[in-house]
């Protein structure tokens, strides 16, 4: 749950939703083949892996956004675990029949004394959320059969992320999403295609014909492919009211 204030009002809302599993043990956690692996390439929420150290009362979280990598390309091997710093970001590897995967350093190292503060607590909280968007991302892109997969490469604990602009990116193909990547692509140009019909008939001149046109022949390319939905939507667009003038 998060607090958020408005003037002398504070609201309280749910945030994006993750998974954490907590150690106490260093060293690498692993997942072996079988149920294990499954359970972890088929997560539905950004996980977390939570290493508690007892005699410090610390804990240290770490993002497994970059397991994403290594389930994409080789699948849902056992798979290793290497929470600890890294000089250089590195995709995980296959050794034998094993996938290590580094996670760099923690997201946020903290003790009790941390989060007795609420503007230190609301930090933090901001700081995990930008982690969980990204992940989430890459859930979402996976499960509609785009393998794209984006994060940092560098970051610094208990510190916020990075500029997008300065992320690594992966791509894996498969045959098999051929399909659904088409259903995506023609998805999105219809709708990008609305949007821009929309800004017209509020009057705003948004002086990109070349894109138009290049949208019209990929809609009318792939016009056999339509979904349904897709289908249903651009044929809406025919039936758009008059434009409206501007005051």
């Amino acid at each position: 749950m998060r607090h958020r204030r408005a003037g002398d009002r504070c609201t309280l809302r749910a945030g994006p939703a993750f998974s954490v599993q907590v150690k106490s043990a260093h060293g690498p956690v692993p997942y072996e083949a079988g149920i294990e692996a499954e359970w972890l390439a088929d997560q539905e929420s950004p996980l977390f892996l939570c290493i508690v150290h007892l005699p410090s009362l610390t804990c240290e979280l770490y993002s497994t956004w970059n397991m994403r990598n290594g389930h994409l390309l080789k699948g849902a091997l056992r798979t290793e675990l290497h929470p600890g710093t890294l000089d250089q970001f590195t995709v995980p590897t296959l050794v034998y029949d094993a996938l290590h995967v580094p996670l760099g350093p923690p997201v946020l190292r903290l003790t009790p004394a941390d989060v007795v503060d609420p503007a230190d607590a609301m930090r933090w909280a901001d700081i995990l959320e930008s982690w969980i968007l990204i992940d989430r991302e890459n859930i979402v892109n996976s499960r509609a059969g785009m393998y794209w997969t984006m994060g940092p490469n560098r970051w610094v604990t208990n510190e916020p992320l990075p500029v997008p602009q300065l992320f690594l990116s992966g791509f894996y193909h498969n045959p098999l999403n051929l399909d659904r990547c088409v259903d995506n692509l023609l998805r999105s140009a219809v709708a990008v295609r609305r949007i821009m019909d929309h800004i017209k008939l509020n009057g705003v001149d948004i002086d990109r014909p070349g894109e138009e046109a290049a949208l019209d022949a990929l809609l009318e390319a792939f016009e056999p492919h339509l979904d349904p939905v897709a289908r249903h939507a651009l044929r809406e667009r025919d039936t758009q009211a008059a434009p409206v003038q501007p005051h």
